[in-house]
């Protein structure tokens, strides 16, 4: 017992000086200051010009979208294309599945001579078929989901009836 009161003092006379803060993930961990250097390349960051726009589409997206991104992409093109919110579920499974969320890949293996592009990996021809008139750019996630939901809509009439979703034998759609 004494030992235990001994310890808890330590711990207590050591960690009462350091300031705790509250990570995103409620793990404490000691505030950290920040050096002089860093201070001074986000402030250069800040202020740097803006690089003139490429041309290609895909550089405005990340290369990776957090789970809560393509949540949020998913309920977008559900909503504009007035399909029920409980497809989100086999959505977010089907981008996971096809792109690891990642809106700016391209399949290495080819259909024909296309290849599929982007969060849902949706080829370029059934892309032109189920886009919607004003989201007509296949690099755009809530363009990609938009064209995706639509065409599993016609093809499938939900995304439940996919052969094989949710399973280990799952080829695509």
């Amino acid at each position: 017992m004494a030992k235990r009161l001994l310890l808890l003092a330590i711990v207590a006379v050591v960690l009462l000086p350091v300031q705790l803060s509250v990570s995103p993930f409620l793990v404490h961990a000691p505030t950290v200051q920040r050096s002089k250097k860093v201070k001074a390349i986000s402030q250069n960051h800040k202020k740097r010009k803006k690089v003139k726009k490429s041309r290609s589409k895909r550089a405005v997206w990340p290369a990776h979208l957090s789970t809560q991104q393509v949540q949020r992409v998913i309920r977008v093109a559900l909503h504009l294309t007035k399909m029920p919110i409980s497809w989100q579920g086999p959505l977010l499974w089907l981008a996971f599945r096809e792109s690891t969320d990642r809106p700016l890949v391209t399949a290495w293996e080819g259909v024909g001579n296309e290849y599929a592009i982007g969060l849902m990996q949706v080829l370029p021809s059934t892309f032109r078929a189920n886009a919607l008139p004003t989201y007509e750019n296949i690099w755009n996630p809530v363009d990609n989901a938009i064209a995706a939901v639509r065409y599993i809509a016609g093809r499938y009439k939900n995304p439940w009836q996919i052969p094989d979703i949710f399973t280990k034998y799952y080829q695509g759609y």
